[in-house]
């Protein structure tokens, strides 16, 4: 007797039954259907093949979303040249701390949270000492193609603003960066605990979708060059895509998809859960939980999110993952360049280079602002990112593939990427000629490495030398480049320039600063302050900020100095517009511009207040006023404040001349009794700052000026400060502002 085994038919639930969560019968239509009366719908969806897809699974699923018009050969042949042509980066056997046990979440709560969490602190709360009502600027921006020439502009207006005799309108709202520290009140570094656990939404989005969003992303993300389209839409084809990656792409495009609506994005928005998505949280969630293995994959992930929440998101955030992405770059091998060497290929290595310099322009803008100098970055090792898509073989690469992205004028994006990389390079070797201070965030644990006692070794009398010797590197090396660069770049590199040598040459008086007791130490701590120029700002009141500097007694002598200076950096913007104003694909650079105008209308005012005969210095500033009912500023808010600074200027020249009776007599400038071999770099026939440079080196002889124009002095304490303004209204002796900032060697309360 044979025994046959019978397979029952698996019954398996209708469509209807399945979303409702209900128990199904099998039955055709089924009972529950009948009875709601939705026999129609009453379907069975085919069932999945069980096991692993076959091989030829990736294939179709890119057959399915290429367009219809194509042939089947010349997709399979697309296919085939992106998986063999190129490589995907694969794991590493780099481990943070050399231990492969840790997570991340582990490493962010010990390592960076106590290394950072009092620095940080601290800082904030000297700043908002500082700024008593501090306001977080309601800057919108509705177009970020002009992202990197806003932060060029940004990195030379804190510098020159912390160093300067003239007062800088134009970073005003740069003082305020405790409003930004104190919206992110969270106790730890990556916000508290996410509610949870969090399922995950990359599973809810559909091919088509995922696939726009990442079209989207290579379309307005600024950060897109730091990333190359046909690599990560063929990691998403094959699903080797790193989540943590896709989850950042997703979920910073989300938030500035609604540019493409016509609706601006702000400074520190994306801290509500109304203006955040689920994907940036799950990153964070998968951060968390992430091993502490260091891949490329994840140092890029890191990093454009770490860009994303120090310019839009939390800032907190932002410093930590910065942090935790030098420390994944550093074990790569990116900061040294071995990384970039043993590359799999030339695009990687590219990729690899532009991630580094993103960091360390973070990390520039962060040492500028704040006076604490990272001396372990080395600026050498690795090449600057590249100057033209012409040069990017990223670019080349996704031309190649068919791969475009649809980035408007994506030329720009990378132009002025390089640009900003190179002015953050330079600005940074400024800072670093600075005597080092004591309590440094940049060190965790106050670590005295070789390279900070170097740096704080400097002796503080010898400032002026260093930096004329760094301006020198700067000027050869645009005279060795700038024949490659186009026209936006040379202005902006060349502007770069002329203003840090403007205000070098117009440095505030210094002395021998204490030891710091905190990390509110800087190194910007040797300079005296002016209570008086700071509320003149604050009230955008230039006739006040420009009489407040020339009160400085060395400011007027060294206005000759850099006079020249100033009509070559008018001369460099009128080429400029002549070159551009055809040119309606790019944007001119609005921020640097703007800059420019401040910084004439202070040093001509009072070169028109001594001498106002002097009808060249009334005609430039008259022209400026008139740039700035030019079309370009359409949309362009922060130049109503300039022309009204420019209008006050103007009315005020116009004032003194009217009031003035008599023939007035010319008076020899103070150049003019210079020795001959001093002043003879004065005479600019170009705009070359390599040719014919402000040589400050020069002004170094023992003339007897030299104290007024390069000055080391011994300053006067807080309370002299304010007993000297007590006929100006100034400010109560108890402000915070003489509790913070009057720090010199013999500085007393």
């Amino acid at each position: 007797m044979e025994l046959m085994v019978v397979k029952s038919k698996r019954k398996a639930s209708c469509a209807v039954c399945r979303s409702k969560k209900i128990k199904c019968d099998g039955q055709q239509p089924c009972g529950s259907c009948v009875k709601r009366g939705c026999q129609d719908e009453c379907k069975v969806p085919a069932r999945r093949p069980l096991g692993r897809p076959p091989t030829n699974a990736v294939v179709n699923k890119i057959i399915r979303h290429r367009p219809l018009n194509r042939q089947d050969s010349t997709l399979i042949k697309d296919f085939i040249f992106e998986n063999l042509m190129y490589t995907i980066p694969t794991a590493s056997n780099h481990f943070l701390l050399n231990d492969r046990t840790l997570n991340l979440n582990h490493l962010i709560d010990t390592q960076l949270a106590d290394a950072f969490g009092d620095a940080v602190t601290q800082l904030s709360v000297s700043r908002l000492s500082f700024a008593p009502n501090p306001f977080i600027p309601d800057v919108k921006m509705y177009d970020l193609l002009e992202t990197y020439t806003w932060t060029l502009t940004e990195v030379v207006n804190i510098f020159t603003s912390k160093i300067s005799s003239m007062p800088m309108f134009a970073a005003e709202e740069y003082n305020f960066i405790a409003a930004a520290m104190y919206q992110d009140m969270c106790l730890k570094f990556l916000g508290e605990p996410l509610p949870g656990p969090l399922e995950s939404p990359l599973s809810t989005l559909t091919t088509d979708e995922a696939v726009r969003l990442i079209e989207c992303f290579f379309s307005i993300s600024p950060q897109c060059l730091l990333l190359n389209k046909t690599l990560v839409l063929q990691a998403f084809w094959t699903d080797q895509a790193d989540p943590i990656l896709l989850a950042v792409i997703y979920g910073t495009t989300m938030y500035f998809s609604r540019l493409l609506e016509g609706k601006p994005v702000r400074l520190w928005e994306a801290t509500s859960r109304t203006e955040r998505n689920p994907f940036l949280d799950y990153a964070y969630v998968m951060l968390l939980r992430s091993s502490s293995e260091a891949t490329f994959v994840k140092y890029q992930a890191v990093v454009l999110l770490g860009m994303f929440e120090n310019t839009y998101g939390f800032p907190k955030r932002g410093m930590s993952l910065m942090a935790l992405g030098h420390m994944l770059g550093n074990k790569l091998g990116i900061h040294n360049g071995s990384f970039q060497a043993d590359a799999s290929s030339e695009v990687e290595a590219e990729l690899a280079n532009c991630c580094y310099w993103s960091s360390i322009r973070n990390t520039v803008r962060g040492s500028v602002d704040v006076g604490h100098v990272a001396y372990w970055v080395s600026q050498e090792s690795v090449p600057l990112p590249p100057m033209n898509i012409d040069q990017s073989v990223s670019y080349q690469m996704e031309k190649a593939s068919g791969n475009l992205r649809i980035f408007k004028s994506y030329f720009y994006l990378v132009e002025s990427y390089y640009a900003c990389m190179v002015v953050c390079k330079f600005t940074y070797d400024l800072v670093t000629q600075f005597p080092d201070v004591k309590y440094n965030m940049l060190y965790p644990g106050n670590q005295k490495s070789s390279d900070r006692r170097a740096a704080a070794d400097l002796p503080v009398d010898e400032l002026l030398m260093r930096l004329a010797t760094s301006l020198q590197h700067f000027a050869a090396f645009i005279a060795q480049h700038k024949h490659q660069w186009s026209t936006f770049q040379r202005y902006a590199i060349e502007t770069a320039y002329h203003l840090l040598e403007t205000h070098i040459t117009l440095v505030r008086p210094f002395g021998q600063a204490p030891e710091g007791s905190s990390y509110a130490n800087s190194i910007y701590d040797i300079f005296a302050s002016d209570t008086t120029l700071y509320r003149a700002i604050l009230n955008n009141d230039v006739v006040s900020a420009t009489s407040a500097s020339v009160a400085e007694y060395h400011v007027m002598p060294a206005i000759d100095l850099v006079v020249p200076n100033i009509y070559t950096l008018i001369d460099l913007l009128k080429n400029f517009i002549a070159d551009e104003k055809h040119n309606v694909v790019a944007p001119p650079p609005h921020s640097m511009m703007v800059t420019v105008m401040d910084t004439a209308i202070n040093v001509l005012r009072l070169k028109h207040q001594r001498d106002p005969w002097d009808d060249k210095a009334m005609d430039t500033l008259i022209w400026l006023e008139q740039l700035t009912y030019a079309p370009i500023w359409k949309n362009w808010e922060q130049i109503d404040s300039a022309r009204q600074r420019l209008q006050s200027t103007i009315q005020d020249a116009k004032l003194r001349c009217s009031a003035s009776s008599g023939t007035m007599t010319p008076q020899p400038s103070i150049a003019e009794n210079m020795p001959s071999s001093s002043i003879s770099h004065l005479s600019k026939d170009s705009a070359s700052p390599a040719s014919d440079a402000l040589d400050l080196t020069s002004l170094l002889d023992p003339l007897d000026w030299l104290p007024s124009v390069l000055p080391f002095v011994d300053l006067p304490t807080a309370k002299e400060n304010h007993q000297n303004e007590a006929d100006h209204d100034s400010l109560p002796a108890n402000h915070p502002v003489f509790q913070n900032f009057f720090l010199g060697a013999n500085f007393s309360m």
